[in-house]
C-alpha cells in the first residue's frame, strides 16, 4: 500500500498537531506554512481595573488538578508551536502562501504565490480564518464580521511584575477602529484614560509599530458538503469570538480527530468515507463552539453595563452547554 500523501495549508496549533498524529501513523506530511517562522500571540484576560477575568487555575484545589470537568490550563502559545514542531525538521515548508488547488484523479495539486507547487493525495486547509482553503472549497462558509474589533500591542516588560500577566495578555472593554499602528495606539490612549493607572502605563511604553487591530469574524453552520480529498480544520471553518477561549482547543481536537479518521481510512481504503466521518463529527462540536463563544463574547460586553447586563441574563437565549 502506498504511503498517504498529506498537504497541510498552514503551520498554527491545529496543523501542527495533525502532522505530528500523522506522522505517528505513518503518513507522508508536509506543511506548507506563509510565514518566514512560527512566531505566534500568548493569552491572559483582565478587564480595565486590572480584575482578572479568566483565571488559569483549578476553582478546587483539592480535587485532582487533571480531572477533565475542571482541568483549566494557559500555555505559551509560541511555545506550544515550537513543541508541536518538535521533530517535524524537514517536513514545514515556510514561506509557501497557497494560493489555490486543483483536484485531481486520486490527488490534489496545491498552488503558491510564488508560482512553485506541490502534489498530495489529501489536502487538509489548516490556513486560519482567511484561508484560501475555505474561499475556493467552501465559500458559503466565509466568516462574518462580527462588528467587534480586537486590539493588541506588544510591550517589553521592564520591571511590572505586579501586573496579573503572562506572555500575552487581553484586557476587555472600550472600542476601537481600523488605523495605522500610531493612529491606533493614540487612539487606544485616550480610550483607556479611565483605566488602572499601571495598564496606562504599560501601553504608554509599547512598541508603538507592533499595534494593530483585528475584526472579531464569526463562522455561520453551513450545511453538510460532499467529502473529497480536500477538507479543514480549525479557524477555516470554524472561526469564533475569543470570548470564550474555545479556539485553539477546538482546533486541537480537529486535528486529533482527523489523524485518527485518516490513518483509518487509509488502512481501509475508504479515505474520502473517513473524511465525510470527521467532518460530519467536526461540524456537529465546532458550530457548537461558535455559538457558545458568540454568547460568552455578548454576555462580557452586556457586563460592563449593568442594566444591560440584567436585561442580557433576563433576555437573552438560555443556549448555554
Amino acid at each position: 500500500m502506498n504511503t498517504l500523501r498529506v498537504a497541510v495549508a498552514g503551520g498554527g496549533l491545529g496543523g501542527l498537531c495533525l502532522a505530528q498524529g500523522l506522522l505517528q501513523a505513518g503518513a507522508d506530511v508536509t506543511v506548507y506554512e506563509r510565514n518566514a517562522s512560527l512566531a505566534d500571540r500568548r493569552l491572559t484576560v483582565v478587564s480595565e481595573k486590572l480584575r482578572v477575568l479568566h483565571e488559569q487555575v483549578s476553582a478546587y484545589p483539592a480535587a485532582d488538578p487533571y480531572a477533565p470537568a475542571i482541568l483549566s490550563t494557559s500555555v505559551n502559545r509560541l511555545t506550544f508551536r515550537e513543541v508541536l514542531a518538535a521533530g517535524l525538521d524537514g517536513r514545514i515548508a515556510f514561506g509557501h502562501e497557497l494560493s489555490g488547488y486543483e483536484t485531481e484523479a486520486g490527488g490534489v495539486r496545491l498552488h503558491f504565490a510564488d508560482g512553485q507547487s506541490a502534489d498530495a493525495d489529501v489536502l487538509v486547509g489548516a490556513d486560519g480564518v482567511n484561508s484560501a482553503v475555505r474561499r475556493q472549497y467552501l465559500p458559503a462558509a466565509e466568516p462574518a464580521d462580527s462588528g467587534e474589533w480586537c486590539i493588541y500591542g506588544k510591550t517589553p516588560l521592564r520591571g511590572q511584575a505586579a501586573l496579573p500577566m503572562d506572555g500575552f495578555t487581553a484586557v476587555v472593554g472600550g472600542r476601537i477602529t481600523a488605523l495605522d499602528p500610531a493612529g491606533l495606539h493614540a487612539l487606544s490612549a485616550e480610550l483607556i484614560r479611565t483605566w488602572h493607572p499601571d495598564l496606562r502605563a504599560l501601553h504608554a511604553e509599547a512598541d508603538i509599530g507592533q499595534t494593530f487591530g483585528v475584526r472579531v469574524r464569526t463562522s455561520p453552520p453551513v450545511p453538510a458538503w460532499p467529502p473529497s480529498r480536500v477538507t479543514v480544520l480549525g479557524d477555516a471553518i470554524h472561526a469564533m469570538s475569543p470570548g470564550r477561549g474555545s479556539g485553539a482547543n477546538t482546533a486541537l481536537q480537529d486535528a486529533a480527530l482527523l489523524s485518527r479518521t485518516l490513518a483509518g481510512g487509509a488502512v481501509g481504503g475508504a479515505l474520502v468515507a473517513a473524511i465525510g466521518d470527521y467532518e460530519r463529527q467536526m461540524r456537529e462540536y465546532g458550530y457548537a463552539a461558535v455559538a457558545t463563544s458568540s454568547q460568552a463574547e455578548a454576555e462580557t460586553g452586556a457586563r460592563r453595563n449593568r442594566m444591560l447586563f440584567w436585561l442580557y441574563r433576563h433576555l437573552a437565549p438560555k443556549t448555554r452547554s
